[in-house]
Parts: structure tokens; C-alpha cells; sequence
């Protein structure tokens, strides 16, 4: 199973990929971001950042870029 710094090491593999501060991790390409921590959030509680679990963003393929 893949952690946290295995996540870190895939991303900044890529090209043009920047760590932005975050409690836990958070990178991004041109400013957009593609793979974050999951901010959990539970009613009543504080949002916990789970470094166990990876947000991916997906874009559209049909999507046209700037």
C-alpha cells in the first residue's frame, strides 16, 4: 500500500510539479492542483486531514485547455 511519502515522490516526478505548504500534502501544475490530502470533514467536528487517503483530480478529456 502506497503512504504519504510515496505519494510525495510520484509527484514531484512529474514535470513542472510544485508542493505547496499544506498540513498535509498538496501539489499542483501551472497553480492548479491535481493530488491533495482528504480533508475530512465530520458534522460538530473539526476537519482532519488524512494523509492516508489521496484526493486525484481527473479532468475532462473532452475539456480544452488555455
Amino acid at each position: 500500500m502506497a503512504d504519504a511519502d510515496d505519494v510525495r515522490r510520484l509527484a514531484l516526478a512529474l514535470p513542472h510539479v510544485v508542493e505547496i505548504d499544506s498540513d498535509g500534502f498538496d501539489f499542483r501544475v501551472g497553480g492548479k492542483g491535481f493530488v491533495w490530502s482528504y480533508p475530512e470533514r465530520r458534522p460538530g467536528k473539526s476537519r482532519v486531514i488524512r494523509t492516508d487517503i489521496a484526493v486525484l483530480y481527473v479532468g475532462d478529456l473532452d475539456a480544452t485547455t488555455d
